[in-house]
């Protein structure tokens, strides 16, 4: 390591004309400037006179007109109202003694004061350091008089004796080990002797990563999230490449069902020959921030999850050690529990949650679209016995931390009036009945799913979806959707939006298609042999009921031939030839029937 010199001014004047005082010591620093100040005389107007050496550096003559060198010191030396001598860039051979001449004429005196100078060096570390090394500084005066104090000032000026990763000596000795980010900066060495002081400072470079916000990061799903880790601008990437920077890194350690401790590698650095990521794993990252700065090596998520939850780790290694930093992420999540789409008069309950309990010092509040001023509740979960029109809108929780909002969650929450259910046989014909509405004439459009099946638009013009409904859909005289040979992937469900201008309003009706199916004989039968059929429904509701039809019609209950059961089984022994055609499956649900039909071919006579 280089020293660096620095000064002190202690200064000892002559008292008398007659005898020279002990000349007054200056301590200084090399390039740093220097006053040597004029003692206090007799009279406030005197000839001075300043000289190094032989050499007269700057004199005021008997006209008080300045006059100052112009070789060794030119243009570097400069006089105070009171006449001190200030000397700008002081050279090492200048630490020597220098001599102020002071003359008067009434009384007649002549008197000369002496400076000696002395340096003082600090340590100069050739090189930035990495935080978590150890430095050790060294502050050195060119001689030490009997009285002379070194004690050592860190940038921020904060007190070292409280910092236990700080020992320092009184012979000027200086230890920081550990070294963080508050260790860069300005570190200077403060002498003190008889009450006056000098500085000599010397700059200390630490790499490590800028500050970070407050942790843990707090987010929402679905909301995008920035992931910080860059360097502040004393550093550069030439001293990343002069630490010996070897490789970098982002890791992510899961939380989600208490996390398995395991860091999965995210996105790898590559260095040359131009600076990139190399995506290791499937998540939605941002990594176009060290496209635009070097020392940028932050990440974006574009759409959070709840399976981000854990602790992102931005790890830079070094050949001599590693350095990181971990971002402890919360994604806080608001779901509906069956659904954000319920039926009127069904059970909601609303759960928000960062997936674990809360700590004390953080409480939920919720807020509802009847009641958008008020707060509901604390707890994570808000039941809704029965979904009612109101309910409906956007609810809000929110997570608090004292009197400081940490983040937010919205959810749409939409009650529907209870689907209509509609049972029907794949491939045949179904309709869907438009409800009984305040206006006879409504705007209506038809929907499965998101995609419009047919409209009446606002000029009476009739709208046909021609792609997955194409010539099989039409509207009947009261707006009811029919729907030809209709498909098993169909079976989901429809809805009907009406509308109308006078009254303005707007509702929705929900459909429900259920399947009907029954069993299909892959053979014709035999008189006298036994047949058995099943009628079955996509979904059993209560009050459903089921029953069969023979081909001529007849009542099965008068035929001991025939056993049917509410499940829809059905049993004829003896096979007839009367048995033969068209066997019917009928479904009746709230006063609403359907049918689902086999054919029976019965090969001769019983």
């Amino acid at each position: 390591m280089k020293s660096v010199t620095g000064f002190l001014s202690i200064l000892f004047a002559l008292s008398t004309s007659s005898a020279v005082a002990e000349p007054m010591v200056i301590y200084a620093q090399v390039g740093s400037t220097v006053t040597l100040p004029r003692e206090h005389w007799v009279t406030s107007t005197p000839y001075v006179k300043w000289y190094f050496g032989e050499l007269l550096v700057m004199q005021i003559n008997s006209f008080g007109r300045v006059i100052s060198d112009e070789t060794t010191f030119k243009d570097r030396v400069s006089l105070s109202s009171k006449f001190s001598l200030t000397i700008k860039d002081i050279k090492l051979e200048e630490f020597k003694l220098f001599r102020c001449e002071l003359e008067s004429t009434n009384p007649k005196k002549t008197e000369h004061f002496t400076y000696s100078l002395y340096t003082v060096s600090v340590t100069k570390l050739g090189s930035p350091v990495l935080a978590g090394e150890t430095i050790e500084l060294k502050c050195e005066v060119g001689k030490m008089f009997k009285g002379v104090q070194l004690r050592w000032q860190r940038p921020q000026k904060q007190d070292l004796t409280a910092d236990t990763r700080i020992q320092s000596t009184n012979d000027g000795k200086l230890t920081v080990n550990p070294v963080t980010a508050e260790d860069h900066g300005e570190w200077t060495c403060v002498v003190t002797y008889q009450e006056r002081q000098a500085h000599a400072s010397t700059q200390i470079t630490v790499i490590d990563f800028s500050p970070v916000p407050p942790q843990p990061l707090y987010t929402s799903n679905s909301s995008p999230l920035h992931l910080p880790c860059s360097f502040p601008p004393h550093v550069s990437w030439s001293n990343l490449k002069d630490k010996g920077i070897q490789n970098v890194q982002w890791a992510f350690t899961s939380s989600q069902g208490g996390g398995s401790g395991t860091k999965d590698i995210l996105v790898t650095l590559s260095l040359n020959p131009k600076l990139s990521w190399n995506n290791n794993q499937s998540k939605n990252l941002d990594v176009s921030a060290v496209e635009k700065s070097d020392l940028d090596l932050s990440l974006g998520i574009n759409r959070v999850t709840e399976a981000d939850r854990g602790t992102y780790t931005c790890i830079l290694v070094f050949n001599s050690r590693t350095l990181q930093k971990e971002i402890h992420v919360e994604v806080l999540n608001l779901v509906a529990s069956p659904g954000s789409e319920v039926f009127l008069g069904q059970q909601v309950n609303l759960t928000c949650s960062l997936g674990h309990p809360l700590t004390d010092d953080l409480k939920l509040k919720w807020i509802r679209p009847t009641f958008p001023s008020k707060e509901h509740k604390d707890s994570s979960i808000f039941p809704i016995p029965e979904a009612r029109e109101g309910d409906s809108g956007r609810w809000r929780c929110e997570l608090w931390r004292n009197n400081t909002k940490l983040v937010s969650k919205d959810l749409y929450l939409k009650i529907v009036a209870e689907p209509m259910v509609i049972y029907a046989q794949v491939g045949s014909t179904v309709t869907l009945p438009r409800k009984h509405w305040v206006t006879s004439t409504p705007y209506v459009k038809w929907y499965f799913g998101e995609l419009l099946v047919m409209q009446i638009n606002a000029f009476g013009r009739v709208i046909k979806d021609e792609t997955t409904f194409k010539k099989r859909v039409f509207l009947s005289d009261k707006d009811s959707l029919t729907i030809k040979d209709i498909k098993l992937e169909e079976f989901k469900l429809f809805r009907c939006e009406l509308e109308s201008t006078s009254p303005k309003m707007t509702e929705h009706f929900t459909y429900s298609l259920y399947t009907v199916s029954v069993t299909k004989l892959g053979s014709p039968v035999l008189a006298g042999e036994t047949i058995e059929l099943k009628c079955e429904v996509g979904k059993m509701f209560k009050g459903v009921q089921l029953r069969w039809q023979r081909p001529q019609k007849q009542d099965l209950t008068a035929d001991t031939r025939i056993q049917s059961t509410n499940d829809g089984k059905l049993t004829v022994n003896s096979v007839t030839a009367e048995d033969h055609g068209e066997w019917t499956c009928v479904v009746t649900y709230q006063d609403r029937q359907a049918h689902a039909s086999t054919q029976i071919t019965v090969i001769g006579r019983a």
